[in-house]
């Protein structure tokens, strides 16, 4: 199991040092381990101490769920097409 921190000061730090800690969270979001992480938020999600404090219906959570797997299958389609000049991403700017 990955237990990570995914905010903007990992991201810029994988970009700045490919090597590290920052650089293998952000390599592991990127590639097939995405699924355990989400997997991972879903079950925490369900925890009685968690829902006590979002409050939220196990039908939000499930949407929720949704629109993260969503969110990565769109990510995971856009990075087959080729890039339109003038955009930036990450696999071009670490590579």
């Amino acid at each position: 199991m990955i237990r990570a921190v995914l905010d903007a000061n990992v991201i810029v730090s994988a970009v700045l040092t490919t090597a590290g800690i920052p650089a293998q969270v952000l390599d592991a979001w990127r590639i097939e381990r995405v699924a355990a992480i989400l997997e991972e938020v879903a079950r925490v999600l369900k925890y009685p101490r968690v829902e006590r404090l979002h409050h939220w219906p196990r039908a939000k959570t499930r949407e929720f769920m949704a629109e993260l797997w969503d969110h990565d299958a769109r990510r995971d389609h856009a990075e087959r097409r080729p890039q339109r000049p003038g955009r930036s991403s990450l696999s071009r700017v670490r590579s």
